[in-house]
């Protein structure tokens, strides 16, 4: 795999709070209850913004409260923005406005004296106001700031905050259906955090996330989203996820990033703890060390620059490749950049890959990413966001199809349509680093344009760890098919040469065999499946395991002389004439019908283990003979 180019890959995301037009006023004086009599107005004459853009404040007094004026015109449906932040004379912000889309009630409306953060403030000594506008513009026609403190500061901020979070919810559901977008809004981990916190997830940018940071589940739509070319049918099966594979979720838990913008580090750790369950085909659940990659692949630099300010999975799979990686116990995340030298001396273990690669995303197409994750999850980058997440699944959205939603209220699912847009689109199955309070419990499923797409990095051969081996490799046969299952390794030079060279491609399920390059599974279900007809002499002197029906017709003899293992669901029907003569062999979990006229022998030591039956189902006039065998 061809390289891309290393761009950091920083960072992670977040979503400033919102309002719509026709209540900015209300926000002011009742959520945020600023006293109308201290408030005063400076001004702008109507100062014009359709790029980023500064105002600088000349407020020589301490400011407990700041809104804003004027007018607003988004310029796109699906991506467009305006935001306004009041930054102190440290670098501080507070986020005085915010507006997209989806909580838009139009496209062109005005903004009266509106103070989101900054409404009720601490006394700081303001010094400009920051404009960021994407596909939009933005007339500031006045500002207004309180000179004195506000009674009951803390109590009004928590007050109007949570008023305000409902409102914002409460908004973009509404449009969310209006607009038949399959997404729904609600608490989360990071809806509740202050814009400075939500600038440190990012690395010091918080870029234009189109409200997920409310996300509670469903196919959230990124904005700026233009479905591309005609949809055509995939060959690939509609669904994937790695939570659920053998009956099995292979994914280590979700953590959460914290006020860091090492989401690179969390998609890395998340991508390789993945891998070693995969590789050792069981559920070790490795907890590797965030805090190794944070302070050790970007260690701080003069400037207080470090790991938290962002970085590139690539850069860090190099690194754990040569140094190795520690356990979580070893060097315990901070959340902060840190030294490196922190790291303890004795770890527990110290697993390093053998190889690493990322993917050109200009070569290859929707159904090459699909097969990739067929066989393991990748880093997943996206690129205007700044954020790094663990690539897990995928789902090709159909109508009627049922996406499931968690709320902090209920439990609940959205249909889809059959007139919905995103109809035959992919959404990626994501893992996030905000915890398990954002989304579908730390997960996200996302459709984007492809070229957003960036940083997806992933793991190959051999992992070197200082306590598990080749040796600890499991290979298994869990649903008792006759396919083994031993992870995305070469095969085991331990399994009997019996054991087919293909793996099970659901180790959980007797019906379903080995997986083709589709993501489908044989079909093992001996009740759809063309039957075995014996009508000559044929002996079966080997290990083997038979997923279809046998009939032994009239003339024909089965041998057995080696052991055989019955599906399930098969059986071995011995018709007039037809004889099955057990010798020296073993058939197990056989379920027999015997016709009038038919002969069982057991001859040599030969056993037959019954399966669902403790008898066999013979009619009057067949024949069973037991001369050096037996029936258990």
């Amino acid at each position: 795999m061809k390289p891309i180019p290393k761009k950091s890959c920083a960072v992670c995301l977040f979503l400033g709070m919102a309002l719509g037009s026709h209540l900015q006023a209300q926000y002011s004086s009742r959520a945020f209850q600023i006293p109308e009599s201290t408030l005063q107005q400076q001004s702008v004459q109507g100062q014009l913004y359709e790029a980023d853009g500064l105002y600088d404040l000349d407020l020589s007094e301490p400011v407990y409260g700041l809104s804003v004026s004027g007018h607003v015109e988004l310029k796109d449906s699906s991506n467009s923005l305006v935001r306004v932040t009041l930054e102190d004379v440290y670098g501080r912000e507070y986020l005085v406005y915010e507006v997209f889309p989806l909580l838009a009630e139009g496209m062109s409306f005005a903004i009266e004296e509106t103070g989101m953060e900054s409404a009720v403030l601490e006394g700081i000594e303001a010094e400009r106001l920051n404009i960021r506008i994407v596909n939009a513009s933005f007339r500031l026609d006045a500002v207004q700031h309180v000179g004195e403190p506000v009674a009951n500061a803390q109590t009004a901020k928590q007050r109007a905050a949570e008023s305000q979070e409902d409102y914002i919810i409460a908004k973009l559901n509404e449009n969310l259906r209006s607009r038949d977008i399959p997404w729904v809004a609600g608490k989360t981990s990071v809806s509740e955090k202050t814009y400075e916190e939500k600038k440190a997830m990012f690395g010091g940018d918080v870029p234009n996330l189109g409200g997920f940071e409310y996300y509670a589940g469903g196919i959230f739509v990124m904005p700026g989203y233009k479905p591309q070319g005609l949809k055509s049918k995939s060959p690939y099966i509609k669904e994937w996820d790695w939570r659920n594979r053998h009956g099995k979720n292979w994914v280590t838990p979700v953590k959460d990033q914290g006020s860091c913008g090492s989401c690179w580090a969390f998609a890395v750790n998340g991508l390789l703890e993945v891998y070693a369950n995969l590789y050792y085909n069981d559920l070790l659940n490795m907890d590797l060390s965030e805090q190794q990659l944070v302070a050790c692949v970007y260690p701080e630099d003069e400037n207080g620059r470090g790991g938290c300010q962002g970085g590139n999975p690539e850069r860090a799979l190099e690194y754990i490749k040569q140094n190795g990686l520690v356990n979580e116990e070893c060097f315990p995340y901070r959340a902060a950049n840190g030294k490196c030298v922190d790291m303890c001396s004795s770890p527990e273990d110290r697993i390093k890959v053998s190889g690493s690669g990322t993917l050109n995303m200009s070569n290859i197409d929707e159904d090459f990413l699909k097969e990739f994750l067929l066989l393991k999850p990748l880093t997943f980058g996206i690129r205007s966001w700044n954020h790094v997440l663990v690539a897990i699944g995928y789902k090709t959205i159909e109508a009627g199809d049922k996406i499931y939603i968690n709320t902090t209220e209920q439990e609940q699912w959205i249909t889809i349509g059959a007139q919905n847009p995103l109809v035959g689109r992919t959404a990626w199955l994501l893992k996030n680093s905000w915890g398990t309070g954002f989304g579908n419990r730390g997960y996200a499923y996302v459709i984007t344009n492809w070229e957003e797409l960036y940083c997806m990095s992933s793991v190959y051969g051999p992992i070197q760890s200082e306590i598990y081996g080749v040796d600890d490799i499991v290979a298994t046969d869990s649903d008792g098919d006759g396919f083994y299952c031993w992870g995305i390794g070469s095969r085991p030079d331990n399994l009997p040469a019996y054991v087919p060279l293909q793996q099970d491609g659901d180790d959980s399920d007797a019906d379903l065999g080995p997986i083709d390059e589709y993501g489908y599974c044989m079909d093992l279900n001996p009740e759809t499946n063309s039957p075995i007809i014996i009508d000559d002499v044929e002996e079966w002197d080997n290990h083997m395991h038979v997923n279809r029906m046998v009939y032994v017709e009239a003339g024909g003899m089965l041998i057995v002389s080696g052991d055989v293992v019955m599906h399930e669901k098969a059986k071995i029907f011995v018709g007039n004439g037809g004889k099955l003569l057990i010798s020296s062999g073993i058939i197990e979990n056989a379920d027999v019908d015997i016709s009038a006229g038919g002969c069982v022998e057991l001859e040599k030591g030969g056993t037959i283990k019954l399966g669902s039956r403790d008898t066999f189902a013979s009619e009057i006039g067949a024949v069973v003979l037991l001369e050096e065998g037996s029936i258990e």
